[in-house]
């Protein structure tokens, strides 16, 4: 990654790696740099906010949630994510505005993400 900052999917890769590795602040950072260079990598957004959501920054994580869902309005995982953080966090009205409208999507279409 060090030879190729400019590469969104090798930072991407990279931060999976590190999220496996429980390197959450690393994760991030590696997510951040291949949103920096791709504003509109859904799959970045989705996986930063899980990491928010690891270091306890619920506020964060809906905001990559919902970034990931504005570029990929069918991201069904970003969908689930983000209604389940809103269950966890006792807004349950929402989780199920969230969940219902994930579902409606990628069933009027018929294809799954």
């Amino acid at each position: 990654v060090a030879a190729e900052p400019a590469n969104a999917h090798a930072n991407y890769d990279l931060g999976k790696s590190e999220q496996q590795l429980d390197n959450a602040r690393e994760a991030a950072a590696a997510y951040e740099r291949a949103i920096a260079v791709n504003e509109r990598f859904d799959a970045a957004h989705y996986r930063r906010g899980v990491v928010a959501e690891t270091l306890c920054d619920p506020k964060e994580a809906d905001r990559y949630y919902r970034k990931a869902i504005t570029i990929n309005p069918r991201f069904a995982k970003a969908f689930a994510k983000l209604g389940l953080l809103y269950l966890n966090h006792e807004y349950p009205k929402l989780a199920g505005e969230v969940l219902s409208e994930g579902v409606r999507i990628n069933d009027s279409e018929g294809t799954r993400n």
